[in-house]
């Protein structure tokens, strides 16, 4: 039902840039929706929390293989520890504004 919700206002109200957060433990479910965003052409990008959870199970996100195969900026954030949000906030007004990067994955 979220997902409904949130494309529908994506559509009809076509912001210029999207900070779009997923659950790095949940990738697949949240992988649904982005590719989504990703199809209506919207500029986003990508903040993945939870990664310490993610390592801690033994397991790996490549996030700059995510970022070339959704074509956007991938962060790695932490809601817990209160890093990379000011990484993400940044690239957000700066993809709104229309600035080009070369940096297509960052990491905290």
């Amino acid at each position: 039902m979220e997902e409904v919700i949130s494309r529908n206002y994506l559509v009809n109200e076509r912001p210029n840039a999207i900070i779009n957060i997923i659950d790095g433990t949940n990738l697949e479910r949240n992988l649904y929706l982005t590719t989504q965003i990703a199809e209506l052409g919207i500029p986003m990008i990508i903040a993945v929390n939870m990664m310490d959870v993610v390592q801690k199970k033994g397991n790996k996100i490549h996030l700059s293989e995510l970022a070339q195969i959704i074509g956007c900026q991938v962060y790695e954030i932490s809601a817990l520890k209160n890093k990379g949000f000011k990484e993400v906030a940044q690239a957000a007004v700066d993809t709104a504004s229309g600035k080009k990067t070369d940096e297509i994955s960052a990491q905290i």
